[in-house]
């Protein structure tokens, strides 16, 4: 066996017997908040666009059942903002009573219409103050995006929540052993450090972790935990999201 590999003393209580109890650093706190924010966020949100897609197939729903009226334009005016939206406001009568209506409009129809003019609206007998220029209704939005959005933020969670459960089966139940660094490599993020690491039964594996800008230089001693059915799944010790327990 290679010299780099003799005589080694593991890092203070890594040399316990498995399970380890070990426990979230503030890091893996961190992403643990951040996951149960993507989680209560994705639900509120497919709840909030589930409320609002029904409110608006309602509302199409009441306007298929009204009535149309020829309204009077009251204003026309563009959005300050960089879309320039077009705006008309309108008032009509309806049962003795008048109503107020303003809305964005498709542009070939705002240029002609003139203050003082008809306008073709659409409102619902029910409700007149829902009410709408003809040629200007949305499409409500789809009950399958709230579901979207939810099982968007789910996934997203569940993905986010993946390092925190692999260094926590590292750490309490890894094999402890010797590595050094063998390369780096980097990126536009950082840098990433190769490393060879001696297995229970002598053999040499190779793993690799993404680093900062400064990583510790070739040849550098590591602690190395490994997954002894699956060398393949390495971490370098200290984990960064989970730490043991001091007793």
């Amino acid at each position: 066996m290679n010299n780099k590999w003799k005589k080694w003393v593991p890092p203070d209580r890594l040399d316990r017997s498995c399970p380890r109890d070990v426990h979230l650093t503030g890091a893996g706190y961190a992403l643990l908040a951040l996951c149960l924010t993507l989680i209560i966020g994705g639900v509120a949100g497919a709840i909030a666009l589930t409320n609002v897609s029904q409110r608006q197939f309602e509302e199409q729903q009441m306007l298929r059942e009204g009535a149309d009226v020829d309204a009077t334009v009251t204003n026309l005016w563009r959005s300050g903002d960089d879309s320039k939206t077009p705006w008309v406001a309108y008032t009509f009568e309806f049962g003795g009573n008048f109503y107020l209506g303003r809305s964005r409009t498709r542009l070939p129809v705002w240029e002609k219409l003139s203050v003082g003019g008809p306008v073709p609206v659409r409102f619902s007998t029910a409700n007149p103050q829902l009410n709408v220029p003809q040629g200007s209704q949305r499409n409500p939005l789809p009950i399958w995006l709230g579901v979207l959005v939810g099982g968007m933020a789910g996934i997203a969670a569940v993905l986010s929540a993946l390092p925190i459960r692999n260094q926590r089966r590292l750490l309490a139940d890894g094999r402890a052993t010797r590595g050094f660094v063998t390369k780096h490599s980097k990126h536009s993020h950082g840098a990433t450090i190769h490393y060879d690491f001696v297995l229970l039964n002598g053999a040499t594996a190779k793993g690799h972790r993404p680093v900062g800008k400064k990583p510790a230089p070739i040849g550098s001693p590591l602690w190395v935990l490994y997954d002894s059915e699956n060398p393949r799944r390495s971490g370098l010790y200290p984990l960064s999201l989970v730490k043991l327990i001091r007793l």
